[in-house]
């Protein structure tokens, strides 16, 4: 399961495909890419700031470019200016929401690397071999300049490109990867930064400390924009699907991982910026967001974290009869492990008792009679056990 040399080079073509180059003013033949003047795959609608965007558009359009890498098939979506240099929408988009339906015809849209803010993806397969991808987002400013041949890439401190109001989107179906169970796993898989140099899509490898995966992400950035004065925040956004957290982190439970399921950190430099870890509402994947993150060569590193139960909580003993008692409790929710059962273990100096049960309340045997214990209980799930309650005692 460990990503290959090849692979790793394909990641790094990817970004590279995708580079941020400006073109000559006039040099995309308009109308740009809708399907109602050119097969898939092709813009099916668009709005922006929910106002339609067709192809008669005199001000903005959009450029759809099909290629193949490595066994990937990938195509790349950018937003353009008719009236400037296609690729800058200028300072005044950045706060424009752009809503637009692209028609992948048979790429499935598996990973997604895009370069904007505010992103959701909604994929949707047509049920003909087929599918369609609608991705609302909102440009950034993009400064760029690094050299990528050798990693760790290097940039100018104060960069030499800039491109102010941004937006493009390569969604691929990353059919170079390999591993076919991971590959499959990876369907909604997105990535969206503002950062221009990036290992996209990420690197898994595996950490020796959990024995399971880990997604890496080489990033790197000119620490100014190109005034020279103002500091580049690179602001990134991660979004895991349930199905590859089963398959590369060994989590059996993903619905219910909490933010210490998985363990984000930014390594190299100073200034790794704020890192948040969160499930997603519909409980579908975890999203991992960094922002503020200065420059220039970064990694981010995204492990598996505590995924065990939590303590339970409100435990009370009673005793009910010589040799035994019952100790009752509010089970722990889940932190992305199903809870298998409970264990109960109560101590008297050298005389000890334990039981298991698959709920409160634990019966628990063999006391010994006019003996006071300290008992505690924990949970057990399918990734090893909680940490014990806090103790209380069982009377005599």
């Amino acid at each position: 399961m460990k990503r290959s040399s090849a692979l790793l080079a394909l990641s790094l073509t990817l970004v590279m495909v995708a580079v941020f180059a400006p073109s000559p003013a006039g040099a995309i033949p308009y109308p740009s890419d809708f399907c109602a003047d050119v097969p898939a795959p092709c813009i099916v609608s668009a709005t922006r700031n929910s106002v339609a965007v067709t192809s008669a558009n005199p001000d903005w359009g959009f450029q759809v470019v099909p290629f193949s890498s490595g066994g990937s098939n990938t195509v790349t979506i950018s937003v353009i200016a008719k009236t400037f240099t296609p690729y800058v929408l200028g300072s005044g988009s950045l706060s424009d929401v752009w809503i637009f339906t692209v028609d992948m015809g048979t790429t499935v849209p598996r990973v997604s690397d895009i370069a904007a803010s505010g992103v959701t993806v909604q994929r949707i397969d047509d049920g003909d071999g087929t599918y369609k991808v609608t991705i609302t987002a909102t440009p950034v400013v993009v400064s760029g300049g690094c050299d990528q041949s050798v990693w760790p890439w290097t940039c100018p401190m104060t960069a030499t490109e800039e491109w102010d109001g941004y937006l493009n989107a390569n969604v691929t179906d990353y059919g170079a990867w390999d591993d076919v169970s991971q590959r499959v796993a990876m369907h909604g898989m997105d990535h969206v930064s503002n950062i221009s140099a990036g290992s996209i899509p990420a690197e898994i490898v595996n950490d020796p400390a959990t024995g399971y995966q880990q997604l890496l992400f080489r990033l790197a950035n000119p620490h100014f924009r190109m005034d020279g004065t103002t500091v580049f925040l690179g602001n990134l956004h991660e979004r895991i699907p349930n199905a590859f957290l089963k398959e590369a982190y060994g989590i059996d439970d993903p619905a219910t991982l909490t933010g210490s399921g998985l363990v984000a950190s930014v390594s190299g430099g100073a200034g790794g910026g704020t890192i948040a870890v969160t499930q997603e509402p519909s409980g579908d994947a975890m999203l991992v967001d960094v922002t503020g993150m200065t420059f220039s060569a970064r990694t981010l590193r995204i492990k598996r974290g505590t995924i065990t139960p939590a303590k339970p909580t409100g435990v009370v003993a009673d005793r009910t009869g010589a040799t035994k008692g019952t100790l009752s409790f509010v089970a722990p929710a889940p932190r992305g492990s199903k809870i298998v059962g409970f264990s109960a273990r109560c101590v008297r100096g050298s005389a000890w008792a334990t039981a298991r049960y698959s709920a409160s309340p634990i019966v628990v045997s063999r006391l010994q009679a006019g003996t006071s214990y300290s008992c505690k209980v924990r949970a057990n799930s399918k990734a090893g056990a909680g940490a014990w309650s806090a103790p209380v005692t069982m009377p005599a």
